[in-house]
């Protein structure tokens, strides 16, 4: 990847009615199709570093730290998620609601929505997010 540019990432994550905001500078490329978002985000002092890949169906989230878990965002099929945050492991059942990439002027706009089932009658979570990436071309 030789497209590799600074990226500004501003991502509104809401779960089950909690809204949060962050902003990162991380890097973007693109490539074949794919657009590919890197960033580190940091809880006190442990770090977890992101990776994105995203097309107009689909959407992949790779984390790799203090928190990891790969979630995979597809309309087509229902995907077995498992996450490891700070020592608690757990796994899901991950079903998207809806999955959408939007070009803009010198960035992507991502928003999906998505309900994490873990197999007990205990209720589902519900998450939207919306990651909003610009660089300058």
């Amino acid at each position: 990847m030789n497209n590799i540019k600074q990226a500004f990432i501003r991502v509104k994550s809401t779960v089950n009615g909690d809204e949060m905001y962050n902003e990162y500078v991380g890097e973007y490329a693109y490539e074949n199709g794919v657009h590919n978002i890197a960033y580190d985000e940091y809880a006190g002092t442990d770090r977890t570093r992101n990776g994105i890949q995203t097309t107009d169906s689909s959407m992949l989230l790779h984390r790799v730290g203090a928190f990891e878990g790969d979630m995979f965002f597809d309309l087509n099929s229902d995907t077995v998620v498992k996450y490891n945050a700070l020592m608690v492991r757990s796994g899901f059942l991950l079903h998207t609601e809806s999955y959408s990439l939007t070009e803009k002027d010198g960035g992507i706009i991502i928003n999906v929505a998505y309900t994490l089932h873990d197999g007990s009658d205990q209720d589902s979570i519900h998450g939207q997010q919306s990651i909003d990436v610009s660089f300058k071309e």
